[in-house]
């Protein structure tokens, strides 16, 4: 029987799933990245449904974060992986406000 390392013994591996909409629409967002922030980190992006899945995270406690052009970016913090389980988070995205004509930085000639 093969040896197995103390570290192998205790790490599991949990798997990550969810969709990405329009908080206002309700709508799948495509092409949104799903990031995790530790180490080790993961990257993924969503399908034409706005779809994500993640499989092999090793077990622990994450930060998951959202982002896509146009809109705000989301963070969800605190995402317990357990070994040999999937966890499902689904994530609405707000529209990035444009800013009022005030606060937009002013052209200038050169």
């Amino acid at each position: 029987m093969p040896s197995v390392s103390a570290q192998e013994e205790i790490l599991g591996f949990g798997n990550l799933a969810g969709q990405v909409v329009d908080g206002d629409t309700g709508q799948p967002i495509a092409g949104a990245t799903m990031a995790l922030l530790e180490e080790p980190s993961f990257y993924e992006r969503t399908d034409l449904d706005g779809r994500y899945s993640v499989r092999g995270v090793p077990d622990g406690t994450y930060t998951i974060r959202i982002f896509k052009g146009g809109y705000d970016p989301y963070d969800v913090t605190g995402v317990e992986v357990a070994p040999d389980e999937t966890l499902r988070i689904d994530i609405p995205l707000s529209k990035r406000k444009e800013l009022p004509p005030e606060e937009r930085p002013r052209e200038r000639e050169v």
